[in-house]
């Protein structure tokens, strides 16, 4: 795909009490996120925007670890096929190496038919 497409994710949180935590992320993305999710059969012909939508909740196990559950969903409007909204649940772990860098493992399933049945990964994040 050759165009720049615009996208904005906005995290937030609070602390319910001293090891729970509830997060929340709400975004948008024009076309897609490309290769990530939703490729429409003719790119250069399609403009269309996808809406996301997360809610978690996480507890400390230790100062280091932190287990969460989590329901997301992407959502599309002008996309060719508008009735494609894939719903997930997943379970992760965190491990918090310092303040500043955190590395994740993940299992999930989805809860609609337009998800996948089953993923797993693995991710993390630097704070520069």
């Amino acid at each position: 795909m050759e165009q720049v497409n615009f996208g904005l994710d906005y995290i937030y949180g609070w602390r319910l009490s001293k090891f729970v935590e509830l997060y929340g992320s709400t975004g948008f993305a024009t076309n897609a996120l490309a290769d990530f999710s939703f490729q429409p059969a003719d790119p250069a012909n399609e403009d269309f925007m996808l809406y996301t939508q997360s809610i978690a909740v996480g507890a400390d196990l230790t100062e280091k670890v932190t287990a969460y559950g989590e329901f997301f969903g992407l959502f599309t409007d002008g996309f060719e096929d508008d009735d494609e909204s894939p719903v997930f649940f997943n379970i992760g772990v965190d491990y918090y190496f310092s303040n500043d860098f955190v590395v994740d493992v993940r299992v999930g399933h989805g809860h609609n038919q337009d998800a996948d049945d089953f993923f797993c990964g693995a991710g993390g994040g630097w704070r520069l």
